[in-house]
């Protein structure tokens, strides 16, 4: 009678019986809930209920844990107490409302949005498009946002008439006053990674041992509680710190060999399997290991506008969609190292960005311009003899010649993420700059932090939702597969939050503690090696084998959203070898192959 509707497609993981199934109504039936992903202390939750309560519990999800603490203390209690991954639709009977909630870091999606009249929300955009009356117009200005990021950021959709509930927030719908419009609709925050909370733990500097034992106290629980499992589970090992880091953990507490999985490459200088491999013999996990070629990877890619719903064009999406298509013959739940690079300090722009700003920014402006232009029409070639020896050498150059001419370190750090100039020349439509929670935060003035902090607090906020866990949450729930990250507890970015710059960055070295955990468990010269992230080929592949394919797309650009004259022009730069970022060409392509599929 309050035409509330809920439906629920589950990938079982906790009590594979029917008492797990959703929509789950509460004891006393007030409660009906969806829900998608995984409250890692739902054993703790469970004890604190009262014994009427508990003696309810008839199976072993964590859906009816949460259910009976929501009914014995309050949704908000809830919020503020579960650790987890989750997207949560509670709808209470009594009190004639809908309260919506996604966890703190971002794990999982929530989009919502007015259709009709009516009020929709679906943990995938393509649901909507089941519904009658859906809307497709493209919102230009998350359009320009996604040309200059490669992704778009949250509250946006690529639609104009849905958006995305930001991580940490919840919202609250009335049924007998539902929202006429979308800004009807006031998300409110619940945590934030920027919030000074005086309750967690201070790391000591200066006692290196104990900062060391608590920081390996909290991470062991963080990856127990994350090997809770009714289905088989393994890890993503690719020999670097993190996954390394968090498989050896996995291993310390299995009572059965560890299954760990890798992917190498083709093209030798992005080939890191043997590193994998190495670390796999040396911690004795069931290892497991596929290659990605130009042939699988023209096999996947007709399938990513299908598995991410809307644009989205981070190259290691291809890598990342093939690892998981891999493992999940063998495994339903994964745990990775996602969350170490933003949490503990270990991306490359950490070290050098500071430093580089530093030094360029007493030089005279015209002189930055003047050079910013040169190396931005630099031939790739030129820029080859530089190259010290890593993959994506060219790509970095050319971006730190793109944000040569910022005029400030908020907007060095902003050109160092994307790429705004080109994103305006190539988006049809209003020039008007809509303004997003990153751009907001950097600008704050009460945002006084030294620049490695703001860096890492601004890719908490916008990077690592909307890029690496967007990446990582759909290409593994396309393949049924479940991914958890031990190292993106909330609990450790409150730690570290704070912790002094010489717990994150030493010597031009950053993960400088998850190095020192790690040492031991294996020898440093198993991990100790330069940074190459999950690299992949892409300006080859477009220059060799995806070139026809490339070609097509950027001939059938519609010239009403995007300026297909200055896409020509950008892509016959970068085949001419001049240093254009291939993530732009990547953007375009991407664009126009899910605009093709979905309009």
């Amino acid at each position: 009678n309050n035409s509330v509707f809920l439906g629920h497609r589950r990938l079982a993981i906790l009590d594979l019986t029917p008492a797990g199934q959703q929509p789950m109504i509460s004891p006393s039936g007030r409660y009906v809930m969806v829900y998608n992903g995984e409250a890692y202390n739902y054993q703790e939750l469970r004890k604190t209920l009262p014994p009427d309560l508990k003696s309810t519990l008839s199976g072993g999800s964590d859906t009816e844990v949460l259910l009976s603490y929501i009914e014995a203390y309050g949704f908000e209690s809830l919020l503020s107490q579960i650790n987890g991954m989750y997207a949560i639709a509670l709808y209470d009977r009594r009190a004639r409302t809908v309260h919506f909630a996604r966890d703190r870091m971002g794990k999982k999606p929530l989009y919502y949005g007015m259709i009709d009249g009516r009020f929709a929300f679906a943990s995938e955009l393509k649901s909507f498009h089941s519904i009658p009356g859906f809307d497709k117009d493209i919102d230009p200005q998350a359009l320009k946002q996604f040309m200059r990021f490669g992704y778009v950021p949250d509250p946006m959709s690529i639609y104009k008439n849905i958006l995305t509930l930001p991580p940490g927030t919840s919202a609250l719908i009335q049924i007998s006053q539902p929202p006429a419009t979308l800004e009807d609709i006031k998300p409110q925050t619940y945590w934030s990674p920027l919030d000074k909370d005086i309750s967690a733990p201070l790391l000591d500097p200066q006692d290196e041992q104990s900062t060391l034992d608590q920081l390996h106290h909290l991470l062991r629980d963080c990856v127990a509680k994350r090997m809770i499992s009714d289905v088989s589970l393994g890890s993503f090992l690719s020999g670097g710190i993190d996954s390394s880091l968090i498989t050896a953990l996995m291993v310390e507490q299995s009572s059965t060999p560890v299954e760990s999985f890798s992917i190498g490459f083709a093209e030798d200088e992005y080939n890191e399997s043997i590193y994998a491999r190495q670390i796999a013999a040396h911690l004795g996990t069931h290892h497991n290991e596929t290659i990605l070629t130009t042939k699988t990877a023209k096999d996947i890619i007709p399938d990513l506008p299908i598995m991410h719903d809307e644009p989205f064009a981070d190259p290691s999406q291809i890598p990342t969609a093939l690892l998981c298509r891999f493992a999940r013959k063998s495994i339903t739940v994964a745990l990775t190292g996602d969350g170490g690079d933003e949490v503990f300090g270990g991306y490359q722009r950490y070290i050098s960005g500071p430093s580089f700003w530093q030094k360029i920014q007493h030089a005279p402006y015209p002189l930055r311009l003047l050079l910013s232009h040169i190396g931005k029409n630099m031939p790739g070639r030129a820029l080859h003899f530089l190259n010290p020896g890593y993959p994506e050498w060219e790509n970095r150059l050319a971006k730190l010649f793109q944000a040569l001419s910022a005029k400030n370190f908020n907007q060095f750090y902003l050109d160092l993420l994307g790429n705004q100039k080109y994103a305006n020349q190539l988006v049809r439509g209003d020039n008007t700059q809509v303004s997003i929670p990153l751009e907001d935060f950097i600008e704050d003035p009460d945002q006084n932090q030294d620049f490695l902090s703001k860096m890492m607090a601004g890719d908490m906020i916008h990077y690592l939702p909307n890029n690496i866990l967007v990446k990582a949450d759909r290409a593994s729930m396309n393949n049924s597969l479940e991914t958890r990250a031990p190292l993106l507890d909330y609990r450790l970015w409150e730690i570290m939050r704070d912790a002094p710059s010489s717990l994150k960055l030493q010597n031009g070295q950053g993960k400088i503690l998850l190095r020192q955990l790690l040492s031991r468990y294996c020898p440093e010269h198993l991990f100790e090696r330069p940074k190459h992230g999950f690299s992949v080929p892409i300006d080859q592949w477009l220059r060799g084998d995806l070139r026809s394919w490339a070609q097509d797309l950027i001939n059938q650009i519609d010239d009403n959203l995007l300026d297909r004259t200055q896409a020509q022009k950008i892509w016959e730069d970068f085949c001419s070898g001049y240093s254009i970022p291939f993530e732009l060409i990547w953007n375009i392509l991407t664009f126009q192959s899910w605009y093709n599929h979905w309009r």
